[in-house]
């Protein structure tokens, strides 16, 4: 019984994963000590959060949203960064919380970390989509 639960389980997670034409989202960059702790798909969205398996505090999340989707942010502090051979991004912080914002393809990206700027960028210069 708990091995068919698993199959179906898993069955389902792969059902999501390829849902409605999303993008696949591919990072070449994590941090050493997190790994992917949950993933939705919507027809509008996919989202990624990643975390360490004990420690909640350190952690960042991928939005990839199509682009007639709308985010709130606080633009009175955003600031204009480049990631990745020049493309234009915003830069917020919040409460500890680094989000760095950009158009891709047809998406809208967001990745949201608290593991500093550093390491946002660099995860954030190592994500590509798989567009289907």
């Amino acid at each position: 019984s708990t091995r068919k639960e698993s199959s179906a389980a898993s069955d389902v997670y792969k059902r999501q994963q390829y849902i409605r034409g999303m993008a696949s989202i591919y990072l070449t960059y994590v941090p050493h000590d997190l790994t992917l702790h949950h993933e939705e798909v919507t027809e509008i969205s996919r989202t990624l959060v990643y975390q360490e398996r004990d420690n909640n505090n350190h952690r960042f999340t991928i939005h990839a949203l199509r682009k007639n989707s709308t985010i709130q942010i606080d633009n009175s502090a955003l600031k204009e960064v480049e990631i990745k051979g020049g493309v234009p991004a915003y830069l917020t912080e919040n409460k500890g919380e680094i989000s760095l914002i950009w158009s891709l393809n047809d998406y809208l990206i967001t990745v949201s970390s608290t593991l500093g700027e550093e390491e946002t960028m660099r995860i954030a210069e190592g994500l590509s989509l798989n567009l289907r």
